[in-house]
């Protein structure tokens, strides 16, 4: 992900059952599914010294879900 302009960044990680979704709604998971109301696996802040102008590119690997990173 690249970040530009942030001093502070709150990344938030949601377990969702595709398969139970699916054969509930019969449609895939959206993207953009809900969330309100929702606690989140796992949330994570970040704190950031960049200049304003800088866009600086960064990962992020969640401990709860080894296979999964957003880049």
């Amino acid at each position: 992900m690249d970040i530009k302009n942030v001093k502070s960044l709150i990344v938030k990680v949601y377990r969702v059952n595709a398969l139970k979704y699916y054969q509930q709604v019969g449609e895939p998971v959206p993207l953009s599914l809900e969330l309100d109301g929702l606690v989140a696996n796992e949330q994570k802040t970040h704190e950031y010294t960049e200049a304003p102008l800088r866009r600086v590119r960064r990962t992020f690997e969640f401990r709860s879900f080894p296979r999964a990173a957003c880049t």
